[in-house]
């Protein structure tokens, strides 16, 4: 779950709410609550119900949205933003249509042709011979 993001992506984006979350517990991902005793008070809360989901409605969640747009106007941060590409603003280089058979084939290519070539393989039939003459050779050491 997105937890630095919670309000945004999924409060607003799936329409869900987690309710109980015990206070004494701060709200992070799981790896990062600090002690044995708060995981344990947390997983206790969601064992027991008291922390649960719950789905919202259309208004509860146009009254979030307006919640969140008027603490981002008093200058509160919501939510980390996603960290920036390293090529940004640059251009990439695209396939040309002119061109493309005399380009070599794409890796995602490359690797569905090797897997259908695998599939294609005719089925030896020596693992049968094996399994005939192991019984024939059992009923000559018994029989």
């Amino acid at each position: 779950m997105n937890y630095m993001n919670y309000d945004k992506m999924i409060v607003l984006g799936l329409g869900v709410k987690l309710v109980g979350w015990p206070r004494a517990v701060g709200f992070a991902k799981p790896s990062s609550i600090g002690s044995v005793v708060d995981a344990r008070t947390l997983r206790d809360a969601l064992k027991s119900g008291e922390c649960h989901w719950i789905k919202l409605t259309t208004r509860q969640i146009d009254d979030h949205r307006r919640e969140l747009e008027n603490r981002e106007a008093e200058g509160e941060t919501i939510g980390k933003p996603r960290k920036r590409r390293s090529d940004a603003g640059k251009k990439r280089k695209g396939r040309s249509s002119d061109n493309i058979e005399n380009e070599p084939p794409t890796k995602k290519t490359r690797r569905a042709t090797k897997s259908a070539k695998m599939a294609k393989r005719p089925i030896h039939a020596a693992s049968d011979d094996n399994e005939d003459n192991e019984s024939e050779s059992g009923s000559d050491l018994y029989g």
